[in-house]
């Protein structure tokens, strides 16, 4: 029956690609069945709203109210899914919100961050930052209520960040492909750093999600850094 069954792998679902090509007959089938189904519990008495003698009228109400009935149904779940959803993400917004002020930014605290352990390296403290702006409701990629955001930086905060992070790792911020991953692991909204526009007027939160490939340098100095700025492909310069 299927002549490339043995020489190539399944690339869709049979039973969705039937439904996409038979759609509009699908549906009046669907909507003959529903009502057809509605007429004959009503005439026989199961469905009787206002008695035996008016079951054409109990026909109407039962097409229309059933599907007005099961919308209000899933309205009242979604409040309830958002509403369980809201409470720890507040909670988890707001221990980002704490991590945020305390978060080492100047050349000092970065040096000191490096002599406690908390920090072996200039990769480190980029997993630093987004690991303490990061929050959300569950660490799952595949969960259903997966909701991340980050605590974003202000272009003030980032420049001030890339003057430290230079003055003590003697280097841009390198976001390369490895660390976009990392940002887009549990597909993040935003990250930190998305304030900052490239000069065709791409946001890095709209490049890192549509190619995970891409390589960023946030950077201040870049004559001395021009070779390492070669090498990427998005150097964003951040002005005072």
């Amino acid at each position: 029956m299927n002549n490339f069954k043995n020489i190539s792998d399944k690339k869709k679902s049979f039973l969705i690609s039937l439904i996409n090509e038979f759609f509009e007959a699908f549906m009046i089938i669907l909507g003959i069945s529903y009502i057809s189904i509605i007429t004959i519990l009503s005439k026989i008495g199961i469905i009787n709203f206002f008695g035996a003698e008016y079951w054409g009228l109990s026909v109407i109400v039962a097409t229309f109210g059933f599907p007005l009935l099961l919308l209000i149904l899933l309205l009242i779940i979604y409040a309830i899914e958002e509403i369980v959803t809201a409470i720890p993400l507040a909670i988890h917004k707001i221990k980002a919100i704490y991590n945020y002020t305390y978060l080492p930014l100047t050349t000092d605290e970065i040096k000191d961050a490096l002599d406690k352990g908390i920090i072996s390296s200039k990769e480190d403290y980029i997993r630093l930052i987004l690991d303490s702006l990061r929050y959300g409701i569950t660490n799952k990629p595949s969960s259903l209520f997966n909701t991340f955001y980050y605590i974003r930086l202000s272009k003030v905060e980032i420049y001030y960040l890339c003057k430290a992070f230079e003055e003590v790792f003697d280097s841009p911020i390198i976001i390369d492909k490895d660390m976009v991953s990392y940002i887009n692991k549990h597909d993040y909204r935003y990250s930190p750093f998305d304030y900052l526009s490239t000069t065709d007027g791409y946001s890095i939160q709209d490049l890192r999600r549509g190619n995970e490939s891409v390589t960023f340098a946030i950077y201040l100095n870049g004559d001395k850094y021009k070779e390492i700025l070669e090498t990427v492909d998005y150097p964003l310069y951040v002005c005072q």
